[in-house]
């Protein structure tokens, strides 16, 4: 009985002791667990949080592009609009310079017309005053006048005016002179007696005259700036260009007959 009881306390003590060991194993194994799932977590969040900036990047690379794309389209079509507008300037042009041509022609075509109208009306007047007998004896001294007046070949004259055109200039900048450095003006002073000589050769003239003497203490010398270099900045002057001469041009304003002042 006493081996029984010893023995199931032996078991119990067992239980309890293995029941001790493992509960700190499998807490340390469910931290780590959670300790990993963390990390991944985070991992996770870091990649996600990058490829939105990645994502972001990408969005602002493609607004960019697609902005550049649109400045350029832009100007293209800036480009051709300016081209069909000189097209269309340049038509319209040369539409009015064929218009004034044509009304020109028009206009002398006109005037050959009234001519030869006037030419043949008064041939007609002749052939019918010839085949019409004189049945009055009286003889009238102002119907020839009055037809003189009003039946004639008009001979037209130009009436001109000169019309003056300035001459077309711009102005621009000519250099006159560039940019020159005066040089200073710089003496030469004697160790001894502080003399101060404009050259170099004048000073060493001065120290041989002591020197045969026999007085060195006049070997000494030095230089003195009496004026530093003065920096001169470019001139310019303003001239006029002429771009075309001024000239007389005549023109035709209309024109007169001689004969009896009628005007067109």
């Amino acid at each position: 009985m006493t081996t029984k009881k010893l023995l199931c306390a032996a078991v119990v003590l067992t239980t309890v002791l293995t029941g001790c060991s493992s509960a700190p194993a499998k807490t340390e194994k469910k931290d780590k667990t959670e300790e990993v799932s963390k990390k991944k977590t985070k991992d996770s969040k870091k990649k996600t949080k990058d490829s939105k900036k990645e994502t972001k990047k990408n969005s602002e690379k493609e607004e960019t592009a697609k902005n550049e794309e649109n400045t350029k389209e832009a100007a293209k079509i800036a480009e051709k609009d300016t081209k069909e507008a000189q097209k269309q300037h340049a038509a319209e042009t040369k539409k009015a310079v064929e218009t004034a041509h044509n009304k020109d022609q028009q206009t002398n075509h006109k005037t050959e017309s009234t001519t030869h109208k006037h030419e043949d009306k008064k041939d007609n007047k002749v052939e019918n005053t010839a085949s019409k007998p004189d049945t009055s004896s009286k003889p009238s001294n102002s119907q020839p006048a009055k037809q003189d007046k009003e039946e004639h070949k008009h001979n037209w004259e130009k009436i001109t005016a000169v019309v003056h055109h300035d001459a077309v200039t711009h102005t621009e900048q000519v250099l006159v002179r560039d940019t020159w450095t005066e040089p200073g003006i710089t003496q030469f002073r004697c160790g001894c007696c502080l003399q101060l000589f404009d050259t170099a050769d004048a000073l060493t003239a001065h120290q041989k005259s002591y020197v045969m003497q026999g007085d060195y203490s006049h070997t000494g010398s030095s230089t003195v700036d009496i004026k530093a270099p003065t920096y001169h900045p470019a001139e310019y002057e303003t001239r006029t260009v002429v771009d075309k001469e001024a000239y007389n041009e005549t023109v035709v304003t209309g024109y007169k007959c001689t004969i009896c002042g009628a005007t067109k």
